[in-house]
C-alpha cells in the first residue's frame, strides 16, 4: 500500500469514528447539573446584611411565592416543594415557534432546598416534571394532561449528560429559575410602610 493511500484510509476512519471517540457528555451546563444519572440546578446568592436579615428575606421570599409548599425549617435552611410553577417566555423575548410547549403552557413541580451561610445562600431544585395538556387530534377529540420528568428531555439516553438540543432551552430554565429564587428580586416592604 502506498503512502497516499494509507493517508486517505487514516483521515476516512477518523471521519468516520473521529467524533464519537472525541466526544463527551456535558454533565453541567449553566446552573443544571447531572450527578448519578440525576438532574440538579443549583444557584448561590451573594447577600449583604446579617444572618438574621437574611433568614427573614428568605422566609418572605418563600411565603410570597405562589409555588412553594410545604416549606420546612432545618438546621441549614429550608426545603420543600415546587408546584404550579410557571415559566415567562416572554419576559426571556422567546417566541412561541422556537421554544417548546412545556415552557409556554405547562406546569412545573418539583423539590426544592435553600442553605444559608454567612452573606449567601444556595438554592438546589431537583426532581422537575412538568404538567402539560394535549393537543386534541382527530383521533383524540379532547385534550387530556401530559406528565413527563424534565430530565428524559434534557438528559442523554444513558442520563449522564445533556442533549445538545436542548442546551438552548436549559438556558431559559435556568434564567427563569435564577431570577425567581433572587431574594434581590422580591418587593420587601415593612409593615409600618403601608
Amino acid at each position: 500500500m502506498r503512502p497516499c493511500q494509507a493517508n486517505r484510509i487514516l483521515v476516512v476512519v477518523l471521519i468516520l469514528i473521529g467524533p464519537s471517540l472525541f466526544a463527551q457528555d456535558i454533565t453541567r451546563y449553566k446552573g443544571f447539573d447531572v450527578i448519578d444519572k440525576q438532574l440538579y440546578w443549583r444557584n448561590i446568592y451573594t447577600y449583604e446584611g446579617s444572618a438574621d436579615s437574611l433568614k427573614k428575606a428568605i422566609v418572605q421570599m418563600l411565603k410570597i411565592k405562589a409555588y412553594t409548599t410545604n416549606v420546612v425549617r432545618n438546621e441549614a435552611g429550608y426545603y420543600g416543594e415546587i408546584v404550579h410553577y410557571k415559566v415567562d417566555c416572554e419576559w426571556y423575548q422567546r417566541k412561541y415557534f422556537n421554544t417548546p410547549r412545556i415552557f409556554w403552557e405547562g406546569e412545573w413541580r418539583g423539590k426544592f432546598i435553600v442553605e444559608l451561610k454567612e452573606n449567601k445562600y444556595r438554592v438546589t431544585i431537583y426532581a422537575l416534571s412538568y404538567e402539560l395538556k394535549s393537543i386534541p387530534t382527530f383521533k383524540q377529540q379532547s385534550s387530556f394532561p401530559v406528565k413527563a420528568s424534565y430530565s428524559e428531555i434534557v438528559l442523554t439516553r444513558d442520563r449522564n449528560g445533556f442533549r445538545n438540543s436542548e442546551l438552548n432551552n436549559l438556558s431559559l430554565m435556568n434564567l427563569s429559575l435564577t431570577d425567581e429564587f433572587d431574594i434581590r428580586n422580591v418587593a420587601v416592604i415593612p409593615l409600618e410602610d403601608w
